[in-house]
């Protein structure tokens, strides 16, 4: 079973996500800001982080940084949600660490990464095609 963290402040997000993804058979958490986000990283592993951009208390540019400097047993694969874009926002995510950053003019979604499916799997977690 795939272990996923929404993050975004807005509860209709983190809701919908999260009854989404539990329906699909996955076990998941949600978190309202970057400081949870980074706390139940800790504590939950997920293998997949959904993580919003813009957010109280800690970014999701800071949650990344702090997420990536962790002491996990395996890093999770960080997808950025934003409804920001452009070529300043793609670079940064990349650069903190995000595995699918916010592209300049593209949608993104999980099947999306660099133009190849990605592929979430228990217990292996995920691999690209």
């Amino acid at each position: 079973m795939t272990r996923i963290l929404v993050v975004d402040d807005l509860k209709d997000i983190t809701e919908t996500m999260g009854v989404l993804f539990e329906a699909l058979g996955h076990d998941t958490k949600v978190a309202a800001d970057g400081r949870q986000a980074v706390h139940t990283t800790l504590e939950f592993e997920p293998d997949i982080i959904f993580l919003d951009l813009d957010m109280p208390v800690l970014n999701g540019y800071e949650a990344a940084r702090e997420i990536r400097g962790a002491p996990l047993p395996r890093q999770p694969f960080l997808i950025a949600l934003t409804k920001a874009h452009g070529s300043t926002v793609e670079v940064t995510t990349r650069a903190v660490g995000f595995d699918l950053p916010a592209q300049a003019g593209r949608h993104q979604c999980l099947a999306g990464a660099g133009g190849r499916p990605v592929h979430a799997h228990a217990p292996g977690g995920l691999r690209r095609r």
